[in-house]
């Protein structure tokens, strides 16, 4: 997406810009619309300044955790029964 400001009467889309609208296009009209003099670039916009991300807390396993873990373990699991709704035994 290219940042474009209108040199003079443009209509784009559904809309008709005025000389000194911004609008926002796809690279490739934005590459057009320069080439025919209809548009000039935007100038580019100032960037907020991103916060280092702050690392993500360590998940620590404790002994009641670890204990827990190995109760639900059962072993392997019954097979569950399918029966078909739509036919009855005869």
């Amino acid at each position: 997406m290219m940042d474009l400001i209108a040199t003079g009467r443009l209509p784009y889309g559904t809309r008709v810009l005025k000389a000194g609208d911004p609008l926002r296009v796809t690279s490739q009209d934005g590459i057009v619309l320069v080439a025919l003099g209809k548009a000039k670039k935007a100038p580019p916009r100032a960037a907020p300044p991103v916060d280092a991300p702050a690392d993500p807390p360590a998940v620590v396993e404790t002994k009641d955790m670890a204990a827990e873990n190995d109760k639900d373990d059962d072993g392997p699991r019954a097979k569950r029964k399918y029966g078909r709704k739509d036919m009855a035994a005869e």
